[in-house]
Parts: C-alpha cells; structure tokens; sequence
C-alpha cells in the first residue's frame, strides 16, 4: 500500500508517517500543494490514499482536491488540517475528500479513520505478515 502525505509542515508529515509504523505502507511526501500535483501527474495510479493539509503556500488543499476532481482522479483524500468550522468540512467533503481530521489529532483516529476511507475502496490496513 502507498500514501502520498501532503502537509507544509515536515513535523506534521513525519507524525502521520509515524502514526502508521508497523502497518504495510511505503510513503511519498510533498510540502505542498503544487509538489502534490507533480507527484500525481506522475504516480497518480500508484496512490491508495492521500492525507492532505488545507493551508499550504503556493496551491491550498482545498485546490488540490478541486483539481483532483476536475480530472476523475478517484484516490482517497482524507484532509488532516486546522480547519475545523463545518463551511469547511463540507467545501472539502463536497470538493471529495472522504474524511476529515483536526489537527492536532491522535494517532488512534488518525488510523481509525484511515480504515475506514480504505474499507470504502475495498482495501484494508494491513500490518506486514499480517
């Protein structure tokens, strides 16, 4: 399995790299938005799930999943960001994403609701030999 953990905060990427140690997960990292759409140009097939912060400099989440959805891109996106008013979960849900997560969150929901976008695509947390 791979995810592509979108974030402009490098201690923030490393904690929800951190949060799945022990699972079946290889990580691509972008700082932001426009990084995350190179690495989607390029490997957009390779992905089973995106992690995507909203405020990012140069292109904002919210624009990533917009341009996403502009193209059919079908990865799931769980936004992991500060916004947290409900105009904003619901531009991101409506923008595609299939979960939300406040910062600061905790490993356990982080992973909680991981599986569950995954079990919505028919694919499953594994932890390796497991």
């Amino acid at each position: 399995m791979k995810f592509l953990v979108v974030d402009d905060s490098a201690i923030i990427r490393q904690k929800i790299i951190n949060t799945f140690i022990g699972y079946d997960i290889q990580f691509d990292q972008a700082a932001d938005g426009a990084e995350a759409l190179n690495f989607l140009e390029v490997l957009a097939t390779d992905y089973d799930l995106i992690t995507l912060d909203w405020n990012m400099p140069n292109v904002t989440g919210i624009e990533v999943l917009e341009k996403m959805k502009a193209k059919e891109m079908k990865i799931p996106v769980v936004m992991v960001t500060t916004e947290s008013q409900r105009a904003e979960v619901v531009r991101a849900m409506l923008a595609g994403a299939k979960n939300y997560v406040v910062k600061p969150f905790d490993g356990p929901s982080l992973i909680t609701k991981v599986s569950d976008v995954l079990k919505q695509v028919n694919k499953e947390l594994k932890k390796p030999g497991g």
